[in-house]
């Protein structure tokens, strides 16, 4: 196991999400998701995780994923550079960045120069000086709006997404899949809300609402998991108290869609969608939809 001391010195250069990279002595770089660091000063600990199917940067090969899989034995490299680099993906895929906020530590022998930083761009500066738009915080609004029932099935990993102030007008949703008996099922692996037009563009499909409507139904389709949804875009009352079931348009299907799928419509009563439950790890296992409590 390797310790790494840090302390936190400026946090506007630390703002995005973090990984610590292992540049080894042959040129290989390992990347190591940390994420944001909590506290201004602390250790992160790094080991070769030997549980099944994480097999890591630097697991030996080995059987590949199935019932019973475990995880190849490896071990940490000796001669190293490791530093953190700043990733940020929120403002959308054109400004997508990794910059270098640390310095680096050399452990044993390396062939290659240090990594060094490079200065911010004026553009950078103006851009990430600014916060961005982001979705809600996840599982942060309870008791605010009613759930709809579930479509799909749960999962250990469930998050709630609400704005108390804006209606749903979109998702960013990405397909992938996931194991099952007899192959695999193509299904969606991720969902993001939208309540802003400007939201940035991450590369994933997106579909919004045109000027003056907002979600008001979601029909998903499901096998195993949420494999589709289909969205019903109503116009917005102009007095603001709900949607005009009466005005409405529906959106692709999003998503591998195919005929004998269980279908679940969630809303389409006329109350505005404020936020989506997603029950999820690496696929989406069901999701449902909340609804502003007046209509």
């Amino acid at each position: 196991m390797i310790s790494v001391d840090y302390e936190v010195t400026s946090e506007k250069a630390l703002a995005g999400d973090l990984s610590l990279i292992l540049r080894t002595a042959d040129g290989q770089d390992a990347t190591v998701s940390i994420g944001k660091l909590e506290r201004r000063k602390g250790t992160i600990g790094l080991k070769v995780a030997d549980a099944p199917w994480r097999r890591g940067p630097f697991a030996r090969p080995g059987p590949g994923p199935g019932p019973g899989a475990k995880a190849a034995a490896g071990s940490l490299p000796q001669n190293f550079e490791m530093y953190l680099v700043r990733n940020e993906n929120r403002y959308g895929k054109e400004l997508a960045r990794s910059f270098k906020v640390s310095n680096s530590i050399i452990m044993g022998e390396t062939k290659f120069d240090k990594t060094m930083p490079r200065d911010w761009t004026t553009e950078e500066v103006t851009i990430f000086s600014k916060p961005p738009i982001e979705p809600p915080t996840p599982n942060a609004n309870k008791g605010v709006g009613q759930d709809t029932a579930l479509a799909g099935t749960t999962s250990q990993f469930s998050q709630r997404y609400v704005d108390p102030k804006l209606p749903l007008i979109g998702v960013d949703v990405k397909v992938g899949f996931w194991p099952v008996a007899g192959g695999r099922e193509d299904c969606l692996s991720n969902l993001v809300p939208i309540y802003d037009q400007n939201y940035p563009d991450s590369g994933m499909t997106r579909v919004l609402a045109k000027p003056g409507y907002a979600v008001g139904a979601v029909a998903v389709k499901t096998n195993h998991f949420v494999n589709a949804i289909q969205i019903t875009f109503m116009k917005l009352k102009e007095d603001n108290s709900g949607l005009d079931t009466k005005d409405s348009y529906v959106s692709e299907w999003l998503g591998p869609e195919k005929a004998g799928m269980k279908e679940t419509k969630l809303g389409g009563d006329g109350r505005k969608v404020i936020g989506v439950v997603l029950n999820k790890g690496a696929i989406l296992d069901g999701m449902a939809l909340v609804m502003d409590s007046k209509r």
